[in-house]
């Protein structure tokens, strides 16, 4: 494993179980579940006046290419009068060792003030590389742009 593989792998294992979590991410941090026995749809980030929700993985194609991939998307809702800038990262590890990593953000760079917008990303994987995650790692960003 390369010294950038192995920061990803120590970052996640140092996130606190799920269950421990009692499902509450918490904004800026790692929130790492099981995926054979806790649905990622089921996650939601909130903020003062935001939310990530509507979460999805999965594995396909890439949009344009058609080669494999692993791909997410999460809804994000701006309750506040200014516009969002978001972000949010995802890894998959396999035996402690990340196996994919992505990072989301809305279409357009902020979600517009008092409105809902879409997360989306992918990466190139092998077949199959999904499945074989026994630990999926997420973190949500959001900064207020005045």
């Amino acid at each position: 494993m390369n010294k950038a593989g192995a920061a990803l792998a120590a970052l996640a294992l140092s996130c606190i179980p799920a269950a421990a979590q009692e499902n509450k991410p918490q904004i800026g941090e790692w929130y790492c579940l099981n995926p054979s026995n806790e649905d990622i749809r089921d996650v939601q980030f909130i903020g003062e006046t935001w939310r990530v929700n509507n979460l999805t993985l999965k594995e396909g194609l890439s949009p344009l290419l058609d080669s494999p991939s692993v791909t997410f998307s999460a809804s994000i809702a701006n309750r506040s009068s200014d516009k969002l800038d978001t972000s949010i990262e995802v890894m998959g590890l396999a035996a402690s060792s990340p196996i994919f990593a992505l990072s989301a953000r809305p279409i357009f760079p902020v979600v517009e003030a008092n409105a809902n917008g879409e997360a989306k990303g992918y990466t190139l994987s092998n077949k199959g590389e999904l499945a074989k995650a026994d630990k999926i790692c997420i973190r949500a960003k959001a900064f207020v742009k005045k």
